[in-house]
């Protein structure tokens, strides 16, 4: 069993707060939001209260308040790009105020890739899901996402996974130039290198590691498995708090 109850016990006598818990990726498709739901339901589970946390979900949260579809916000990097990144400043920085506000009262899930990189408290624990490339593009192919497109082969759907993943590091380098405030300037130019770094360990057979998340978690095998390498990078950060 996961020692969820321990980790929340010795983080709440350190630090006075709850646990936050942020689920980055090295490479679209890896199971990020998958892996954030799945230990959401493990501390609920334990009887703690816990708030998730989507870049997603704030992402539609700002496109409909500025009238946009989620494919006219896409459009902005082109059509209005000081708006399109100003508007995703704004959605990083309400992850921020979102996840430092609620730890006070309640564990807090959080499903973001650059969250790893502004979250830094003591509090914060942070983990990076991978999973071998060629799994991910068949899981993509046979069970397409709401939005995708639909892929002819697992090379078109690795190749255009590899695509998103590379735009959104070019996006953070872009962003780190324009950012409003040298804080997010540096957080953006620094996840834009760490995370090329990590998509290249993955798309070479090699595990990511990085100094900006506490594990990486293998999410090549089936539900069970993936908990069980979440589990056993708990139980170690148990060992070393108590």
């Amino acid at each position: 069993m996961c020692k969820v109850s321990q980790l929340a016990k010795e983080v709440r006598e350190r630090t006075g707060l709850f646990p936050t818990l942020v689920f980055g990726s090295a490479i679209h498709g890896a199971g990020r939001t998958f892996l954030a739901n799945l230990m959401a339901k493990e501390f609920d589970s334990a009887g703690y209260p816990v708030e998730r946390i989507s870049v997603g979900s704030i992402f539609r949260e700002i496109a409909t308040r500025e009238g946009l579809s989620v494919d006219e916000f896409a459009a902005l990097e082109a059509k209005d790009p000081e708006r399109f990144y100003a508007l995703n400043q704004e959605i990083d920085e309400e992850v921020h105020r979102r996840a430092e506000e609620r730890s006070e009262d309640t564990v807090v899930v959080v499903d973001s890739n650059l969250a790893a990189y502004h979250l830094d408290t003591d509090n914060v624990y942070a983990f990076l899901v991978h999973a071998d490339p060629k799994i991910i593009a068949k899981r993509v192919l046979e069970h397409p996402r709401k939005g995708d497109q639909g892929y002819g082969s697992e090379k078109e759907a690795l190749n255009a996974l590899v695509d998103r993943t590379r735009a959104d590091i070019v996006a953070y380098e872009r962003m780190s130039a324009i950012a409003r405030g040298n804080f997010w300037k540096l957080v953006y130019r620094i996840a834009a290198e760490d995370m090329r770094k990590n998509l290249d360990a993955t798309l070479h057979g090699e595990v990511p590691k990085s100094p900006f998340y506490h594990a990486s978690i293998d999410n090549s095998g089936n539900a069970k498995q993936t908990r069980n390498n979440w589990c056993n990078a708990v139980d170690k950060i148990v060992s070393l708090l108590e």
